[in-house]
């Protein structure tokens, strides 16, 4: 069996995308809390590692099974950054009958 795809878990260096516009998914983030009524700490939110908040918000957003599943299965830390923004932006969009957010 070939593991070599997994080397990255045996590191304790954090992964950074870096394609990741921190401001722009922070603003969406905000949007998405909002709507959904959920407490952000957001001084947390802009310092933390890349890793570590990507990875946090989808454990923690309510998304449904197959959503969390599809963020579980990402390979990389920038497709799981790009799926989660992708799901938020969804949602505010009134993806899922959801109330539209203008």
């Amino acid at each position: 069996m070939d593991w070599s795809g997994y080397r990255r878990d045996m590191s304790n260096m954090a992964e950074a995308d870096t394609r990741l516009d921190r401001d722009s998914f922070l603003e969406r983030l905000r949007r998405y809390a909002e709507a959904h009524e959920l407490a952000t700490d957001w001084e947390v939110a802009q310092t933390v590692e890349d890793e570590m908040l990507v990875n946090s918000l989808s454990m923690a957003l309510p998304f449904g099974l197959e959503e969390k599943q599809a963020l579980l299965e990402a390979h990389t830390l920038a497709e799981r950054r790009e799926l989660l923004d992708g799901l938020m932006e969804y949602s505010l969009r009134g993806g899922d009958n959801e109330e539209t957010i203008q």
